[in-house]
């Protein structure tokens, strides 16, 4: 509340005041009330600065290429991001370079920094996790992650990460490796696949996914395109022909193109990680992580679920990772939705259900 307060402060006008502490009273209503929990829950979004939906998009381009300017979608988080250090957002950039191909970037490998007061380091295979071996020990089954900076921890110290959790949860008989990294989408991801996770032969590849997956694939398609990579997968290349993708033009008129083609480019690109895993013997499974505090996404959790079972991924839906618990109290920051130590504890306590629900590990041994 001392963080309304605050907002409500820096507006002046009498109208606006009154309109906001209307909006307030409207978000303190219950399920039964008349606006109901949706509404009430978008009401404190505007109130209280935490990006919706769509502001969650547009900061799949603006947050983690610097290009953030709160004001125009979200004047409320704007005044958040005041006090926001100047490092927050760009150290964690020092770990990462482009690579030249549909992986767009990467960890840099054998690297660490201090990052969100936390100290980050990258593995020899450019991972960041633990340091392991090429071969697994005889008797050990590989679990492979690929996911955004949420799940490769931003913002939480290794141990404290979900992987870190979810690893020491299970038997020695289990081996969880993080491939996840900043800025990733499924086309980045249906690389990385090949490229780096397949030669650690895993059993189960977790791929991850989230409410912006449609436009942050698109984005970065559209990147790679005008970076002139070389997009070798059928599947995404026929797209960006019928699209009429061309490096020359820009950024936004690309996108305009592949606006329409935004659903089949993702089950086109889930349908070519299944034809790897199952050239490779790997059995995939989609999980979709909600945006915390986020009631608005169920469309495109829809349309992303759909697109995967076409595909034909198993799914984890943890949508319900985050209820019963205030978003305030899982976050890094008012101005980081990251989640912080106790997001990532519920999320592997979660997933490790999920996982023996679907037989996906077996029960630990003790």
């Amino acid at each position: 509340m001392a963080r309304n307060a605050v907002i409500l402060r820096r507006f002046e006008s009498p109208l606006i005041l009154a309109t906001l502490l209307g909006l307030l009273m409207i978000a303190s209503i219950g399920p039964s009330g008349v606006f109901g929990r949706s509404a009430a829950r978008f009401f404190k979004v505007v109130i209280r600065g935490k990006p919706n939906l769509l502001t969650e998009q547009a900061k799949v381009r603006g947050y983690y290429e610097q290009l953030v300017n709160p004001v125009w979608y979200n004047p409320a988080l704007a005044l958040t991001l005041q006090g926001v250090p100047d490092h927050w957002f760009k150290t964690e950039q020092k770990l990462l370079f482009d690579t030249g191909d549909l992986g767009i970037q990467a960890f840099r490998a054998n690297s660490s920094v201090l990052a969100k007061g936390v100290s980050v380091h990258i593995n020899a295979w450019g991972m960041r996790d633990r340091e392991h071996d090429l071969i697994a020990k005889s008797g050990v089954s590989r679990i492979a992650i690929l996911g955004t900076s949420v799940e490769a921890g931003s913002g939480v110290s290794y141990d404290e990460s979900f992987k870190a959790l979810l690893e020491r949860a299970l038997s020695s008989e289990y081996e969880v490796l993080n491939f996840s990294k900043p800025h990733s989408t499924a086309a980045t991801e249906l690389f990385d696949l090949e490229f780096k996770v397949a030669p650690f032969k895993p059993a189960v590849v977790l791929v991850f996914s989230h409410a912006a997956e449609l436009a942050s694939n698109k984005q970065k398609v559209v990147t790679a395109v005008r970076q002139r990579v070389k997009i070798s997968y059928p599947e995404i290349a026929r797209i960006v022909t019928e699209a009429r993708l061309d490096a020359q033009l820009s950024e936004t008129d690309n996108l305009r193109r592949l606006y329409p083609f935004g659903e089949e480019l993702l089950l086109r690109t889930y349908q070519a990680m299944i034809r790897i895993c199952r050239e490779n013997g790997f059995r995939p499974v989609l999980v979709y992580l909600p945006p915390i505090g986020d009631d608005f996404s169920l469309r495109l959790k829809q349309q992303i679920l759909a697109s995967a079972l076409a595909a034909g991924f198993e799914i984890i839906d943890l949508s319900e990772v985050f209820e019963g618990h205030d978003p305030d109290t899982l976050t890094l920051a008012p101005w980081d939705s990251h989640p912080n130590s106790l997001g990532h504890q519920l999320i592997a306590e979660k997933l490790l259900i999920e996982l023996k629900s679907k037989n996906v590990v077996l029960e630990k041994r003790h």
